[in-house]
């Protein structure tokens, strides 16, 4: 009798999981030199010390699960959103974007995090970059920044 009583908790919690969804997105981290609240489609982008640049954070939820909460750290501004409540569908996706002053190269590397109503947690990271030459630099410079920037991007693995 204990092993069906353990089996049928099994089979009940496999259903309760069912039920929720699995919680999953997908973090794209872009950048342009506008004024305008809308994402860029750059993964760099080459300014003037003193540009203001716009970071766009776009996230779609991939799962098969509702996403009720988010959270949006920036390596460089910080906490963007903290348990912010926002019911974002399943394959349905959402953007925020922070404007920033770029006096030296900046990775703005963004790292979004998301529940499910049953507290099933996603995350992922992405980085952008604002490119801004050192006053002696020259051309070779910037190329050589741009080079390195992308050759240090990551993303993890999944």
């Amino acid at each position: 009798m204990r092993r069906i009583v353990f089996g049928l908790g099994i089979a009940l919690a496999f259903a309760a999981r069912a039920a929720w969804g699995d919680a999953e997105l997908v973090l794209e981290t872009t950048i342009a030199v506008t004024a305008e609240d809308f994402c860029g489609n750059d993964e760099y982008v080459h300014v003037a010390p003193g540009t203001t640049v716009r970071v766009c954070y776009r996230v779609r939820n991939v799962g098969t699960a509702m996403l009720v909460s988010h959270d949006l750290v920036d390596s460089e501004m910080g906490s963007l959103l903290a348990d912010f409540p926002y019911n974002l569908a399943v394959d349905a996706s959402a953007f925020l974007t922070q404007a920033f002053v770029a006096t030296e190269t900046t990775a703005f590397t963004g790292t979004w995090t998301a529940a499910t109503a049953a507290d099933d947690t996603a995350s992922d990271v992405d980085t952008a970059f604002a490119i801004v030459p050192e006053a002696d630099a020259g051309a070779a410079g910037v190329a050589a920044a741009g080079a390195l920037a992308l050759a240090n991007r990551r993303r993890p693995a999944g």
